[in-house]
């Protein structure tokens, strides 16, 4: 009898404690930790497509890195390297003053939160080491720290602007799609920010010298607000007009963007003007890098590809500033289904993160940009030199009824 008695009320203990906290259900705090994270980053909570501090103060990046090994082809100024690429950050709407641990785990926790949208500038071709699983490391501190750790292969072109020695070369990182007002890029631990494996014969014959500054690549605006002014209007701003519900411009435009494309009021299969009149894309290139096999009638090309439409759906005359994002933004809205005709493969640069980049102004007007790689065949019919390669694009499957 005694012991049945014992296991109701423990029951009964237990059941409280889901009821009254249930980030709680175990006092172990590593996985009290994880709970509590998880209830953080739900979407009801937390939108990972707005950047640590929108509007108010650039996003400090730190970053190291680990080398794993690398190879130098001194004659074609290309590297070789596998790293352990790592970024720290802050983010405040992850600080927990109730736990004590931090919340660890890999690619499901990855998902979860805003990611810095870095990437290599002068790299060729970027890697994942996806097996046996993704080799992916996040951890989010009490304080609200993220560190973001990925195991990457990267090869890379040796710039000769950047450096003149030919025992040089230099991986040049930047953001995709933020400009210096928004983040900002440092090395975590000065000149022991990389480090190499002791293990290889020649891991002292390369080392960081210095961070290379850049110029900024565009300029965004930058806003002030009256504090006090916004906690005496945001209970008014709720009440009127929910997808307004921070004064800041830039996180407003964001979330009217995704209130205007869900699922509900917006198709993204369905094009801008149908039946009315074709979209008109407007396409342009920045070419990063590009070589011509000429016996074999081939070019491989490395290119910012980029297309501008509008849709007039997702104009909004409520808002002052642009929707800006990465591929998230870009899965939720039509996209021109154009494609190279006479390709032979094409790549995304996926890694450390997706290179695209969508921005969405108040008129309608879209802006998308992605890095790829576009291994083409030189059409003869398309031109007889033989120093000439023509990449031929077309829209899969609508005429030019549809789009122009």
């Amino acid at each position: 009898m005694n012991s049945s008695i014992v296991s109701i009320v423990v029951f009964a203990v237990c059941v409280s404690q889901i009821l009254c906290n249930p980030v709680a259900v175990s006092l172990n705090p590593k996985v009290a930790a994880l709970k509590a994270f998880k209830a953080k980053t739900s979407p009801e909570l937390y939108d990972k497509d707005v950047r640590p501090n929108l509007g108010e103060m650039p996003v400090k990046i730190n970053v190291s890195m680990y080398v794993i090994d690398y190879n130098l082809d001194s004659p074609n100024r290309e590297m070789m390297v596998n790293i352990y690429f790592r970024q720290l950050w802050n983010d405040p709407r992850l600080a927990n003053e109730g736990i004590t641990e931090s919340a660890v785990g890999g690619k499901s926790l990855v998902d979860r939160v805003w990611i810095p949208d870095t990437f290599f500038a002068n790299s060729m071709e970027v890697l994942a080491n996806k097996y046996p699983t993704r080799n992916s490391f996040l951890r989010v501190e009490p304080n609200g720290n993220v560190f973001y750790s990925e195991r990457i292969r990267v090869l890379f072109r040796c710039d000769a602007r950047m450096s003149t020695k030919t025992d040089e070369c230099d991986l040049e990182m930047e953001s995709y799609g933020l400009g210096m007002t928004d983040i900002e890029y440092g090395w975590k631990n000065g000149e022991t920010s990389v480090k190499f494996d002791q293990r290889g014969n020649n891991h002292n014959k390369y080392k960081m010298t210095q961070s290379l500054g850049k110029e900024e690549i565009k300029l965004l605006p930058t806003y002030v607000f009256d504090k006090h002014n916004y906690f005496i209007l945001k209970e008014l701003v709720i009440l009127c007009n929910p997808v307004a519900v921070s004064l800041n411009p830039k996180v407003a435009a964001l979330k009217a963007f995704k209130v205007k494309t869900s699922p509900e009021l917006y198709d993204k299969d369905v094009r801008p003007n149908l039946g009315e009149m074709p979209v008109k894309v407007n396409v342009s290139m920045y070419v990063i890098d590009y070589t011509l096999d000429s016996p074999n009638r081939e070019m491989n090309v490395n290119i910012y590809f980029r297309q501008l439409w509008n849709d007039p759906r997702l104009a909004n005359e409520d808002i002052t500033e642009s929707a800006v994002g990465g591929k998230s933004l870009v899965d939720r809205v039509w996209i021109p289904d154009t494609f190279f005709a006479n390709s032979m493969e094409v790549l995304a640069n996926k890694y450390p993160t997706r290179n695209s980049f969508l921005m969405v102004k108040p008129n309608g007007d879209v802006f998308y940009s992605e890095r790829i790689r576009v291994l083409f065949r030189c059409g003869a019919r398309m031109a007889t030199k033989t120093d000439e390669c023509d990449l031929e694009m077309e829209s899969c499957m609508s005429s030019e009824l549809d789009i122009c």
